[in-house]
């Protein structure tokens, strides 16, 4: 929690209040802008104070969110820490970077979608590792404020000992035994346990949380948290502020109950406020459980630390397609979603298409990221206005199913006899009329004396194939005492004519086969 005790998640009087008067606007006491998880600092962890939802009345006021927040954790210079903080890490340097990696990359981080805004969703995020920075003399004392924090933030960040913060950069910050924090007139361990904060760097702001001393003996391990286990407490606080930063990070810099202020109730503060010391055991990514505190989720108008699955709701409707050929792609899906806004859904319907001109049932079948899946049925039906089955001699042209079929032309007919045969200048001229349905012809040239019937000799050749003209030439000479035949056939795409028939008594009978013109 931050600029503002605005959200002093559990004041010593074991509530939650923003110190305002008047109209919205002007009772924005920025003066407390500090955004502290306040907790009772008494023997016995305190019952955190229990709200009605009706009482809940979260807004977004327009600010931005971390999409993907990214920790660092810093240490504030040497000293005494507890257990896990500075050292005792597993797949990071410290335990309490193992949590953080863990728990940014887990389901409790999941459901936050739910304040996704119109420019930006939240999603998972990372750890970015741990830094420990030297403080300089003027903020390394033994009582540090929060513009000393705030200034020396700047400086490390300006020496490089710092990342310079993106957009989703979290600084959490530990400091050791012997700090005491003031925020405001308000003390470490004393009056809050945690808060978050916003600042500015080279005009672009930058997001922190502040964490006190949890070791044994400091007001933070009296007061801070109902587990026995100092360190679940510190877990349970650390959560508390990352995910308050991810949904309100520039609460800091807020001066109205508008922009940047993101999601805030004006009475009970930000969505680990309401929750405040409710916790939870969470599996992380790493297969640790980690204590975390519950949120605030308006969805479901309680505290949680994650959401069931759901599984995905598969909605179908009818569909008709109107296309020229037998087959279409089409879509039975009738805006099929998942009651959980952070799960993604694959789509396989069965049979998968494209479809056949007529009608198919088609079954959907959804399933989401946890495999989780529904399904749903209806009819694809497939209106042809018409194909072509590509062949160019085939007629009327229809569907049967996917496939497109049409009635296949005849050949061209046979050449008539009006075959002209002329010769000037030692050039023999051939012209002919072209066979009905023919759209080419192929002349075919022989000796007299070889004049076969039925298939041609070896001595036949072709004079010209596929002429699209009604002429050839030869200028070939017969050997003396011969002459030449000329035959003409048509051909088409629907195939070749005939050459003719040889004739008996006036009757046709055997066919002039020739393969010498293809």
């Amino acid at each position: 929690m931050r600029p503002l005790p605005i959200c002093l998640a559990a004041v010593i009087a074991g509530g939650s209040a923003l110190a305002r008067s008047g109209p919205v606007d002007a009772g924005f006491d920025r003066a407390a802008a500090t955004h502290p998880t306040m907790r009772r600092t008494v023997p016995v962890a305190p019952t955190a104070p229990e709200v009605s939802a009706a009482a809940i009345d979260l807004v977004y006021f327009g600010g931005p969110v971390l999409s993907g927040v990214e920790v660092l954790q810093v240490i504030w210079g040497s000293g005494t820490y507890l257990d896990g903080v500075a050292n005792g890490g597993t797949t990071t340097s410290t335990r309490l970077g193992d949590f953080y990696h863990a728990v940014t990359l887990s389901p409790y981080l999941d459901w936050l979608c739910e304040y996704d805004t119109h420019t930006q969703a939240i999603g998972r995020g990372g750890f970015g590792g741990t830094i420990k920075i030297t403080p300089s003399a003027a903020n390394g004392g033994s009582t540090v404020t929060d513009d000393q924090i705030q200034s020396e933030l700047v400086a490390q960040i300006g020496a490089g000992a710092l990342p310079f913060p993106g957009a989703n950069t979290l600084y959490m910050i530990d400091f050791p035994a012997g700090t005491t924090i003031l925020l405001g007139s308000s003390r470490s361990c004393v009056d809050f346990c945690g808060y978050h904060g916003t600042g500015s760097v080279d005009g672009q702001f930058f997001y922190y949380a502040v964490l006190p001393n949890f070791t044994a003996g400091s007001g933070c391990a009296l007061g801070c948290g109902r587990d026995p286990t100092l360190f679940n407490d510190l877990t349970s606080t650390a959560s508390h502020e990352m995910v308050e930063a991810i949904t309100d990070p520039a609460v800091g810099v807020a001066t109205v109950f508008g922009p940047p202020l993101s999601w805030y109730d004006p009475i009970n503060g930000e969505i680990g406020d309401i929750c405040n010391q409710i916790h939870s055991n969470l599996a992380g990514s790493d297969g640790v459980t980690y204590v975390v505190q519950n949120e605030w989720s308006d969805a479901l108008a309680g505290c949680i630390a994650q959401k069931p699955n759901h599984a995905p709701i598969a909605q179908c409707h009818d569909v008709t397609v109107s296309v020229f050929g037998c087959t279409a792609s089409a879509s039975i899906d009738n805006d099929s979603h998942d009651p959980d806004c952070w799960d993604t859904l694959s789509r396989s319907p069965s049979p998968a298409g494209p479809y056949p001109a007529g009608l198919t049932q088609v079954r959907l079948t959804v399933t989401d990221s946890s495999g989780a899946s529904s399904s749903c049925s209806a009819n694809v039906t497939v209106s042809s206005i018409g194909c072509d089955d590509g062949i160019a001699c085939t007629t009327g042209d229809a569907c049967s199913g996917s496939a497109c079929a049409g009635i296949p032309g005849p050949p061209p007919k046979e050449v008539d006899d009006r075959v002209v045969l002329s010769r000037s200048a030692g050039v023999d001229t051939i012209h002919w009329d072209v066979a009905s349905g023919a759209t080419a012809s192929d002349v075919l040239v022989g000796l007299i004396s070889a004049l076969p019937s039925g298939f041609g000799g070896a001595d036949e050749r072709c004079l010209g194939g596929s002429l699209t003209s009604a002429s050839a030439s030869d200028s070939s000479i017969p050997p003396v005492g011969e002459g030449f035949w000329y035959l003409v056939r048509g051909k088409s795409f629907c195939g070749n004519g005939t050459y003719g028939f040889e004739a008996q008594n006036g009757s046709s009978t055997l066919e002039r086969v020739s393969g010498t013109c293809h």
